[in-house]
């Protein structure tokens, strides 16, 4: 069984949008949750569940998980985007992704 993250990206950022300074392992989880946010709002078909290049972190007995994240941005609420990984279900939503760098859709609105 895997962990839930719920996290907002906002909590990570310093005043100018970028990582902030942070201990080792907060810095890790900011940019594991920043390459879901990249390769999510890159995708032409956001809302559906697709599988990224992006390796699940996770490390059940102490051995790295082989597992790709699957994610896309929540239709019912987009201003979540939800993550799983198929393999050791470790899985999360972001929040306050929209108004960040790392949010590359260009045109303001959803396809």
């Amino acid at each position: 069984m895997g962990n839930t993250w719920v996290t907002n990206i906002q909590h990570f950022l310093n005043e100018k949008g970028e990582i902030g300074d942070l201990p080792r392992p907060a810095l890790n989880l900011a940019n594991h949750i920043i390459l879901i946010i990249e390769e999510v709002t890159c995708s032409n078909n956001e809302y559906e569940p697709q599988t990224t290049k992006i390796n699940c972190r996770r490390r059940p007995k102490r051995k790295k998980c082989a597992g790709k994240i699957v994610a896309y941005i929540n239709q019912e609420n987009p201003d979540q985007i939800i993550w799983y990984c198929p393999v050791c279900d470790d899985n999360g939503i972001i929040t306050g992704w929209e108004s960040t760098i790392y949010n590359n859709i260009r045109s303001g609105e959803f396809h």
